[in-house]
């Protein structure tokens, strides 16, 4: 978790606005693990409001699912799996991803 605060600040130094995203992204990701999940879903809540797409999306459904509220992470993984077809090719078909 420290690596990614001070990769974080290093990056708020840098005053790279897609890169401090990015960081935001990878400690809301770290404080999931952590099991820090409330306090990573009002980081990836406010990515969310600033435009980010398919892996916060994806971060959101995954906190919703382990705070036991299903139903509102199935939009969220939809969201992803929409965003992941359009960048990737990802056949509509695909009926791997069960959550979608």
């Amino acid at each position: 978790m420290e690596m990614f605060e001070k990769a974080l600040k290093f990056r708020q130094q840098q005053g790279d606005e897609p890169q401090i995203q990015i960081a935001k992204w990878c400690v809301a990701r770290c404080l999931r693990s952590l099991g820090r999940v409330d306090e990573a879903l009002a980081v990836q809540r406010v990515l969310e409001q600033n435009g980010e797409g398919m892996y916060v999306y994806e971060e959101i459904a995954e906190c919703l699912l382990l705070l036991k509220r299903e139903a509102e992470a199935r939009p969220y993984f939809a969201r992803r799996t929409k965003c992941y077809r359009k960048t990737r090719g990802w056949p509509k078909t695909n009926r791997r991803d069960w959550r979608g």
